[in-house]
């Protein structure tokens, strides 16, 4: 059930941007080129659990109810 939730988030989180034209994750430059979420070839849900993962709570909640907060430094 976790990882269902976890890829859900995690699946709205890319998909919404992209639909505005943002190019999302920044696998370049980003501060998630090094996590797992950038390595096109690895399952989509160990992508997602390794987005999840790198978010902070606020980050999470923000995504919940839509919030629009600064990213969490890394």
């Amino acid at each position: 059930m976790v990882l269902f939730f976890a890829f859900t988030l995690s699946l709205g989180a890319l998909v919404v941007p992209a639909r505005a034209g943002v190019k999302y994750p920044d696998c370049a430059n980003g501060p998630l080129k090094s996590n797992l979420v950038c390595d096109s070839s690895a399952a989509p849900e160990a992508r997602a659990a390794a987005l999840v993962a790198s978010m902070s709570n606020s980050e999470k909640l923000a995504n919940l109810i839509k919030l629009r907060l600064q990213p969490s430094p890394r």
